[in-house]
């Protein structure tokens, strides 16, 4: 793990990253395929 508190990365198997913020894990990456974090949709649904 490397980073500050309220935001780190989390590395998996020297492949994998994740980017946690506040807790929660908002994107990913894939060192073999993309260079930048692909970030997970943080939009709320309205389940309704």
């Amino acid at each position: 793990m490397e980073g500050l508190t309220k935001r780190f990365v989390i590395c998996k198997d020297e492949r994998f990253e994740f980017l946690v913020e506040d807790g929660i894990i908002t994107a990913c990456k894939d060192r073999k395929i993309h260079t930048d974090f692909v970030y997970y949709n943080t939009e709320d649904k309205d389940n309704d």
